[in-house]
């Protein structure tokens, strides 16, 4: 049942260790992105506090000598607080490193910043991650034009004691560490005008990563790895879900989740660009009213029970309700997380998903049986019911609220004063005392 549900990987699908390669996040910093508008830090550094209950000692891990990290993180605020423009800057920042190797890119110009303002409208917008790749701390980061030109590119790097800048990209060209960044600082040098390597266009780590050089592969496997979510829109299987379904190992771990949530459904089969005989077009309307757009791959569900005739089985978006289809969509990344160390990031977390479900996915990443390759997982959400000092740490909680000028700002439970650990901390939300909710008016 739903409450065993963070028990599933901690007997099967454990991957070799992977200690050594270890991939987390500390924190993600951005300014004037929408309505982002000063310095905001999303922070997953754990800090010295002492946890409410004492199971709560597996929700952190401790990497390296000096770094002791979360491993997941709730977010909430009222509705337009900002809560998805702030995972919004971070999947920009996914894209943007991932997909600006094309100088042709759509991705940068998608930078918004703070329109409202005279001066932050015509401002450059600033991301920046700090992550520990390898035992080695990294702060990576850039800033962007309104217009979808790089402003400044930099990546530091703590191999010792004091951080060292592996390179520095500004107005006066790029400077590159002939230490740590050799092969790079070579390639550089073969052109006699940079830019013939790396366009204004596009982040020089992204060229980097593209072409698989090995210096900085880990921060840009470890950003790449990212995987971000919206749970309201996911009410339709991609296409690697889909893959992941047929694929008799993959399939299989999927299957057995949903079985612990007390899902199952019936035999799966595809079809490549077509549907089965007497089925809809590909762009269906279902009796709900969504429009389904076809895929590369479709996927039917044979129930045990199938009217006789019907060989091939029903579109699984009309066969399964959203709810169950949300959880499949999640379920391929949930597990590829879980054995892989990734960061997965869920915007609307609770969306068609009862109480307990949300409850144990998040226990499951805070379980040292079922998470142990320190994955991470960040959700923005409403389902208040996580805000338990069984389940969570102070600082695992962050709220985002705006101020009179509309501007977004992010603060951990952490950070508010006359807080006690084992604070009825759902109760104490919904009273206002911690704000991040919203002044409803009589209606």
């Amino acid at each position: 049942m739903v409450k065993n549900l963070y028990f599933l990987l901690s007997n099967r699908y454990i991957c070799e260790d992977v200690s050594k390669y270890q991939f987390m996040i500390l924190s993600f910093s951005v300014e004037n992105f929408r309505s982002l508008r000063d310095l905001q830090v999303l922070d997953l550094e754990a800090r010295p506090l002492q946890a409410g209950h004492p199971g709560l000692a597996a929700n952190v891990v401790r990497v390296g000598e000096r770094h002791d990290v979360l491993k997941s993180k709730v977010i909430y605020g009222a509705n337009a607080s900002g809560k998805s423009n702030l995972l919004m800057a971070v999947s920009f920042f996914n894209f943007a490193v991932t997909l600006t190797w094309n100088p042709e890119s759509i991705i940068l110009p998608l930078a918004e910043p703070f329109a409202t303002d005279p001066v932050t409208s015509k401002a450059p917008s600033f991301f920046e991650l700090r992550l520990l790749a390898e035992r080695t701390l990294y702060r990576y980061g850039f800033m962007v034009s309104p217009e979808g030109e790089i402003v400044s590119e930099w990546l530091f790097g703590t191999p010792g004691k004091k951080e060292v800048p592996y390179f520095v990209r500004d107005e006066d060209g790029i400077r590159v560490s002939a230490t740590h960044l050799k092969t790079v600082r070579k390639l550089l040098a073969a052109f006699d005008d940079e830019r013939k390597f790396v366009s204004e266009k596009s982040l020089l780590l992204s060229v980097l990563g593209h072409f698989k050089n090995d210096e900085v592969k880990s921060v840009y496997d470890t950003i790449s790895r990212m995987r971000i979510i919206n749970g309201a829109l996911a009410t339709e299987l991609d296409d690697e879900t889909i893959r992941q379904l047929l694929d008799e190992e993959e399939g299989q771990k999927i299957r057995d989740l949903l079985r612990r949530a007390d899902i199952e459904f019936g035999e799966l089969r595809s079809a490549r660009g077509r549907q089965g005989a007497g089925l809809p077009s590909n762009d269906r309307v279902t009796l709900m009213g969504d429009v389904i757009k076809d895929r590369k791959l479709n996927l039917f569900v044979r129930p045990k029970n199938l009217p006789e005739g019907n060989s091939f089985g029903f579109p699984i978006e009309a066969h399964l309700s959203k709810g169950t289809i949300k959880l499949i969509q999640m379920a391929g990344s949930i597990i590829k997380a879980l054995e892989r160390g990734d960061c997965l990031i869920i915007d609307e977390f609770e969306t068609r998903m009862h109480t307990k479900l949300s409850q144990a996915i998040i226990r499951m990443f805070n379980s040292a049986d079922s998470n142990p390759n320190n994955a991470q997982l960040i959700v923005a959400t409403h389902d208040t019911n996580l805000l338990s000092s069984l389940l969570m740490r102070r600082d695992q909680i962050s709220f985002v609220e705006k101020d009179r000028d509309g501007a977004s700002l992010v603060y951990s439970l952490a950070d508010v004063r006359g807080v006690r650990d084992g604070a009825p901390y759902e109760k104490d939300y919904l009273s206002g005392k911690y704000g991040g909710v919203p002044t409803i008016n009589a209606l």
